[in-house]
């Protein structure tokens, strides 16, 4: 249990890292505001009721938790139905005393707010050691549920403190509405945003910057958000039973996939854009600029802060083959008049350059230079580092023999996008055997042709599925281009070599991937419902949010009006993930020869 684990932790001296407890938190919130959406209220949330589960099975107090670990909601005995016509009575106490809300404490009718307050001293006792309130007898810690505001946690950034404080109000209509609100009140308190550092380079109150995509992406209408679709089995016939409540991320371990069949038609092609010197890691000052991989990766920006040169020379810069046999010449560096110089590469053949290509030289050439080759005198430098690069390639390059992972997922979003918005006309044409087909085809893109949904939904005979069925959600021995995103990017920001700015930029895809992932399990429910309607009987509600999901999925939302689309929950979609495992490809330029930027400590 998270007790006893919890337990041991602490009589060890240590702690969970912010990174632990933000990815427990996140399930538990998850499972917490599924149950209440089925009109179930758990009243006895507590570290003995959670349940630790990987499949190691292997837990140390002297050892961070396995990175599979997930939290399970048990003990479902004290539960209320919201809905039942046999309320819980008032006056009544039960429940455990060092998690119990003041409106439990009191014998008070309660409600899904009660739970929220139950999990956040669970959150209190991850982040401080022990529960904000403890006394010698039930009645004493009781009081101080009631009368007495919560103990500040030493050595905690304030805005961590403030969610605490607010978690833990005394009055229900002051408290987070929902356990995804806590959630996401943590998240932004720890730096989790778009100005801030992602859970894989998290430093308390020294953020690192986020970049923020540079794709400029039509704003959408407000939408209908909903939860993760997370599952709780409720057994509600026995006191003491014992339930398991999973999160939807136990659904995408980390599986070898099908061959996904290559497809172009529908490729990301990011613009070119300006970019900057590296900004807010450790090691700034180190960095003199970057080189950025985009396009379909055939493109190159480098963008630098260099001195001039010395008279009779220049500045070029070289691309350098993974065996480094191989040179090719990106050109000359020009000075903008701003002291940086910079210059845009295109390769005249529309390469893939990062699948051949790993690293990057800066070299002192002669002003005019008649010779093709490199002088061989290097000034700067930069590569990827190899570890991480391997997974990278998986998400930009290609995954097996098919598109990159993320690749496929702009691929496989925009025909869900397309196939939205034939639906749409196709209803405002009152054809209502498109909309049903249209419905379908969203539907087998989404689920994948390994899954048991993959099916003629609109009864026509035929199965529509304009994708190369590798599906974005889990099916089968596919993880779906959802799944592989996640999985991939863990396995590049989880390498030993793994820079800051790659584990930041991970951090972005993984937001984005699970935006996407939450979107996409509503989308199918939907189209399901639309795909199945009899002639004339499409409700126009329906479509025009399906339509809005599969535009959220490709594009995103701007839900904050800064009219940007950033790599936050619920606002990155499908391009945002790209546009960031792109990022995390870029070259971190070095003064010297053979240079390698430091791995995150």
């Amino acid at each position: 249990s998270l007790a006893t684990y919890l337990r041991d932790l602490h009589e060890n001296g240590a702690r969970l890292s912010l990174e632990q407890i933000t990815h427990l938190l996140k399930s538990l919130s998850s499972g917490v505001d599924y149950a209440h959406a089925q009109g179930i209220i758990h009243r006895d949330i507590k570290p003995a009721n959670i349940i630790l589960h990987n499949k190691s099975g292997e837990y140390s107090p002297t050892a961070p938790l396995p990175k599979d670990t997930e939290p399970i909601i048990t003990d479902f005995g004290l539960v209320r139905i919201t809905n039942s016509t046999t309320k819980t009575i008032s006056g009544v106490v039960s429940g455990t005393p060092a998690y119990m809300s003041p409106e439990q404490a009191q014998g008070m009718a309660v409600d899904h707010r009660s739970d929220i307050y139950s999990l956040s001293i669970v959150l209190y006792e991850m982040l401080a050691g022990r529960p904000p309130f403890e006394g010698d007898s039930t009645l004493g810690i009781i009081l101080k549920h009631i009368s007495e505001p919560p103990p500040p946690i030493e050595n905690i950034a304030p805005e961590i403190q403030s969610v605490i404080d607010k978690a833990l109000s005394k009055n229900p209509a002051n408290r987070y509405q929902s356990a995804r609100e806590l959630f996401e009140g943590f998240y932004r308190a720890i730096g989790k945003n778009a100005e801030s550092a992602t859970v894989h380079s998290l430093h308390i109150r020294t953020p690192v910057p986020a970049t923020v995509s540079s794709q400029p992406v039509p704003r959408r209408n407000n939408f209908l958000w909903i939860g993760i679709g997370v599952f709780v089995c409720l057994c509600l016939g026995f006191i003491t039973t014992s339930v398991l409540g999973v999160s939807v991320y136990t659904l995408f371990p980390r599986l070898q996939a099908a061959t996904p069949t290559e497809d172009h038609s529908h490729e990301a092609t990011p613009s070119i854009t300006e970019i900057s010197p590296v900004e807010g890691s450790a090691e700034t000052s180190n960095y003199v600029g970057t080189l950025r991989f985009q396009g379909n990766l055939d493109q190159i920006s480098i963008s630098a802060t260099l001195p001039e040169p010395q008279a009779g020379t220049q500045y070029e810069a070289w691309l350098i083959e993974n065996s480094g046999e191989s040179h090719i010449s990106l050109g000359i560096l020009a000075d903008n008049g701003t002291g940086q110089f910079t210059l845009t590469y295109f390769d005249p053949e529309n390469r893939n350059l990062l699948e051949a290509y790993n690293s990057m030289e800066i070299t002192s050439e002669a002003n005019p230079d008649a010779s093709p080759n490199s002088s061989g005198t290097v000034l700067y430098s930069s590569r990827v580092p190899q570890g991480a690069l391997t997974h990278i390639r998986h998400l930009i390059v290609k995954f097996e023999e098919g598109v990159g992972l993320t690749t496929g997922l702009v691929n496989t979003s925009a025909l869900v996008q397309e196939s939205a918005s034939a639906m749409e006309d196709a209803y405002e044409n009152g054809n209502s055997k498109t909309v049903r087909t249209s419905a379908e085809a969203i539907v087998n893109l989404i689920v994948g042709s390994q899954s048991k949904q993959y099916d003629d939904w609109d009864n026509n005979g035929n199965i529509n599925d304009p994708g190369n069925g590798f599906g974005l959600l889990l099916n089968g021995n596919s993880p779906g281009y959802i799944g592989g995103t996640i999985s991939h990017t863990e396995y590049s920001t989880d390498s030993s070599d793994a820079t800051t700015e790659i584990k930041l930029h991970g951090g972005h895809v993984i937001v984005c991937a699970k935006n996407i992932e939450e979107w996409a399990i509503e989308l199918q429910e939907i189209a399901i419902r639309i795909a199945q309607a009899d002639s004339g009987e499409n409700a126009e509600a329906d479509i025009r949010l399906a339509v809005a999901l599969a535009n959220q999925i490709h594009d995103g939302l701007d839900i904050d009006g800064n009219e940007s689309i950033d790599p936050i929950p619920g606002e990155g979609g499908a391009l945002t993930a790209f546009a960031h495992a792109e990022y995390m490809s870029d070259m971190l330029i070095m003064q010297g020869e053979d240079q390698l930027p430091p791995p995150a400590e």
